[in-house]
């Protein structure tokens, strides 16, 4: 699987080959993906997944107002603006932190 989803993201030209690190629990594997792709492999999903994040931190951006969380929310609900603005709401909680859970299908649960 890990193969199909390199092949699909360099043949579509999503990201370059330095941008994916593939984590793969055999050598002769990590080798063979390294080859014939160009794609840093581990290991360790931790190590993987530790490299994802800083690559995320690298590219993202802060939220400034509610505004904007609307609109994050709103692209990741596949442009519902509904749902966009109910994400934002839940986030203005009086804390810091909120937790949303998706139901899916444009159900949302904010506990």
């Amino acid at each position: 699987m890990a193969e199909a989803m390199i092949t699909g993201l360099l043949s579509g030209e999503v990201v370059d080959a330095a941008q994916i690190i593939a984590s793969e629990p055999r050598a002769e594997r990590r080798e063979e993906l390294e080859a014939r792709h160009g794609v840093r492999t581990t290991a360790s999903n931790p190590e993987a997944v530790e490299a994802a994040v800083k690559e995320l931190q690298k590219i993202s951006k802060p939220t400034k107002d509610q505004r904007e969380i609307a609109q994050v929310g709103t692209i990741s609900a596949n442009n519902d603006e509904t749902i966009g603005d109910l994400i934002a709401r839940a986030l203005e909680a009086p804390t810091d932190e909120a937790a949303l859970a998706g139901l899916g299908a444009g159900q949302v649960f904010v506990p």
